[in-house]
């Protein structure tokens, strides 16, 4: 049958659809996952500078994403600085993908949505990957809202305050209320906890004689026996005694609080808002976030632990682990309120050499009394943000005495 070339064709001509576009929950909950993985979960700097660049481009500003604009806001660089001759950003930046695409390489679900930061940019693209049963695009795909974006400061780094600036805003807060008042002892030590909006997180390590990491490295171990575990991540009656000591004062004054092992935790656990660590040699979280201060742990001798002053080496509390029980008459104690560069969270330490030392030092920092005293000798610096204090209490047949200062920081 011949063909009429003139015919009209009823036939619709397939029209190829356009990629789905994924909203705004989507790049959000992918961003989540990715900051949480290896790759960025042990690094505030590359978290911070990829979550600033997504957040700006889901809220519409990507033509603000300038190297000049990112370091101010994400690295605290002053408006005129030159980034000619500071490479922060770009040295950022090309980490960062180098991260990205370490994540997605090595074991990412292939379907997984993809956000890339192309070299000779920093707005972030965002694609579907291969088998996740979405449409490929040949461009990055436009992201969908699915709720307003959030108004933000034009600081992005403000939501992030300095340590310095959110003290002294707790102390105003505080003032506002009552002119001319000046707080209490617990006012002026637990207000930067109390007043954080999140609740506050007790992390408790294993007994102290177990190593600090609970003996998580035996779980990995073919020849470690489930006893074997289970003793090692046994809780010390001391540390649930403290922890619920703390917890109780917390609740007294409106506060919530939870308990987690400091064996099970990980480092984002520490950045979701105001923590309280308890234990020192015990407690990994203790030794490493107390590492870089004035006061910390010496644990290079395995059967002694000290308290060292980093300013004045010479200096040093001792406790003996091997030593004969009958003769234990003394314990030490580091306490550290500090807001830390590494969480960007109020964090409290609470840390005895052994359980003794422990114990006083919760006794100290819920004592109206002698928070009050420390208070008083911080003088001027009672604005400071940061806190030390080096304590020691007698022990006669398992009991401690009253603590006492030895020694303070503060900064």
């Amino acid at each position: 049958m011949p063909v009429n070339e003139n015919a009209i064709r009823t036939d619709k001509p397939q029209v190829e659809k356009p990629p789905a576009a994924p909203r705004r929950t989507e790049v959000v909950h992918q961003l989540e996952r990715i900051l949480r993985s290896p790759a960025f979960n042990k690094s505030l700097r590359y978290s911070a500078f990829l979550r600033y660049c997504v957040e700006q481009a889901l809220d519409g500003k990507g033509d603000q994403l300038k190297e000049r604009t990112i370091g101010v806001d994400v690295f605290d660089r002053r408006p005129d600085y030159d980034p000619g001759s500071d490479h922060v950003v770009r040295s950022a930046a090309a980490e960062v993908r180098r991260r990205l695409a370490q994540y997605y390489q090595g074991g990412a679900d292939p379907g997984e949505l993809r956000i890339e930061i192309l070299p000779g940019s920093y707005l972030p693209q965002f694609s579907y990957g291969p088998n996740s049963g979405q449409p490929l695009a040949e461009t990055p795909l436009i992201v969908v809202p699915d709720e307003p974006p959030v108004k933000r400061s034009p600081r992005w780094r403000r939501r992030v305050v300095a340590p310095a600036i959110a003290f002294a805003a707790v102390l105003l807060a505080l003032l506002w209320y009552r002119p001319g008042r000046v707080p209490t002892g617990v006012e002026w030590f637990w207000l930067p906890l109390l007043s954080a909006p999140r609740q506050v997180t007790i992390f408790i390590g294993p007994p102290a004689l177990v190593s600090a990491d609970g003996g998580s490295s035996l779980r990995g171990d073919a020849d470690a026996t489930v006893e074997t575990v289970m003793k090692a991540n046994v809780v010390s009656f001391a540390s649930a005694a403290s922890a619920a000591k703390i917890s109780e004062f917390l609740q007294a004054r409106g506060k919530a609080s939870q308990v987690l092992s400091s064996v099970t935790s990980k480092y984002d656990d520490l950045q979701r808002g105001p923590a309280v660590l308890l234990g020192g040699l015990n407690n990994a979280w203790t030794l490493r976030l107390t590492d870089s201060l004035r006061f910390g742990f010496d644990t290079g001798d395995p059967g002694n632990s000290r308290i060292r002053d980093h300013q004045r080496p010479d200096q040093d509390w001792t406790f003996t682990f091997r030593a004969p029980y009958q003769k234990l008459t003394r314990d030490y104690a580091l306490i550290s309120r500090v807001l830390h560069p590494a969480t960007e969270q109020m964090t409290l330490i609470v840390a005895g050499l052994g359980q003794w030392g422990t114990l006083g030092a919760v006794d100290f920092i819920t004592d109206p009394v002698r928070l009050e005293k420390l208070r008083g000798s911080a003088g001027n610096r009672q604005h400071d943000p940061n806190v030390q204090v080096v304590i020691g209490v007698d022990v006669v047949d398992g009991a401690i005495g009253p603590p006492k200062v030895l020694a303070t920081y503060f900064w």
